[in-house]
């Protein structure tokens, strides 16, 4: 699946992208291959299912390089935030808000959604508080994945170089499903 994200923050900052990547295209696609390979016998199937449960090296390579994507995505994930931390006037009021919403299909089941809103503090380990703050919410609306973080990261990045690291740090992101 994918999902949307928009931001927005102060001196007229907007950052948007639609049908951003997250982990489960990576899976979707994998078992797309396998079926891909397995051709229409029933022979091919069960070897398809096999190549999906017990993956081969070709298999185990294109596994391999996902772990690595996420891998590097999760040791960057808090940049951003610790870059607006070292704002000259974050701890004066500055904040990040993280905004989630996943719709359910064909209104059958409620939407998922929340808010939560981190506020810098002096002498705070910025990344690990936003983590641990913003971690239940996208667990709640099933967007707790490396391609979120990412985007994020990404978002928040841009938002630094947009204020030029300077004043009070004010963004709100939206990550909808």
């Amino acid at each position: 699946m994918s999902f949307n994200i928009y931001a927005s923050g102060t001196a007229g900052f907007v950052y948007s992208r639609n049908h951003c990547a997250d982990g489960d295209l990576f899976e979707a696609a994998e078992i797309i291959n396998a079926m891909r390979n397995a051709g229409p016998s029933p022979m091919g199937v069960a070897e398809g299912v096999g190549d999906y449960v017990l993956p081969s090296a070709e298999g185990q390579a294109r596994t391999g390089i996902q772990a690595q994507l996420g891998t590097a995505t999760r040791a960057h994930a808090g940049d951003g935030v610790n870059l607006l931390a070292m704002c000259n006037q974050a701890a004066q009021g500055g904040w990040v808000s993280v905004n989630a919403n996943r719709r359910r299909a064909l209104g059958l089941w409620p939407d998922a959604t929340g808010i939560r809103r981190y506020n810098f503090r002096p002498r705070a380990d910025a990344a690990v508080e936003f983590a641990t703050l913003i971690v239940p919410l996208l667990r709640a609306t099933s967007m707790n994945n490396w391609g979120v973080w990412l985007e994020v990261d990404q978002a928040l990045r841009h938002y630094y170089l947009h204020i030029h690291g300077a004043g009070r740090p004010m963004i709100l992101v939206q990550l909808t499903r």
